[in-house]
């Protein structure tokens, strides 16, 4: 969860940085020698962080754009 304008920020750009490599893994052949069933793993690995990301980003922003009322805490 972020909690304030400087972790927003962060998490912004730990998004770009994710999403970059995503589009580098797309546009770029695997290395010789690597399994392509692995490579396709990182790739989904990478999309599931940036996922979590962006879903982070969003609750962030409805927060302090106060669009939630309620809210359950976890812990």
């Amino acid at each position: 969860m972020i909690k304030n304008d400087r972790q927003y920020r962060l998490t912004k750009s730990q998004l770009k940085t994710f999403e970059g490599s995503i589009n580098a893994s797309r546009n770029t052949p695997s290395p010789p020698g690597l399994d392509p069933k692995l490579a396709e793993a990182n790739r989904q690995a990478l999309e599931s962080q940036a996922q979590e990301l962006r879903a982070d980003l969003e609750e962030y922003k409805a927060l302090s754009e106060g669009r939630v009322k309620h809210f359950t805490v976890e812990s």
